[in-house]
């Protein structure tokens, strides 16, 4: 599995902010990162990514 340092690294560049919360689910077979993310404007964003490749996958 990618380490999730790296991974929120990522998510930082993305959109500066901090981590609230993150889980591990599985979505289509595959186990994913669900970040919970709140940015720096007050935004709260639930990023998904893939937790074997560390890609991004979208956001709900």
């Amino acid at each position: 599995m990618a380490p999730l340092g790296p991974v929120l690294d990522n998510l930082q560049r993305r959109s500066p902010g901090r981590q609230l919360n993150t889980v591990i689910e599985s979505e289509d077979g595959r186990p994913v990162y669900r970040v919970r993310w709140l940015t720096d404007g007050g935004q709260r964003i639930d990023y998904v990514v893939d937790a074997n490749t560390g890609r991004f996958l979208g956001k709900r």
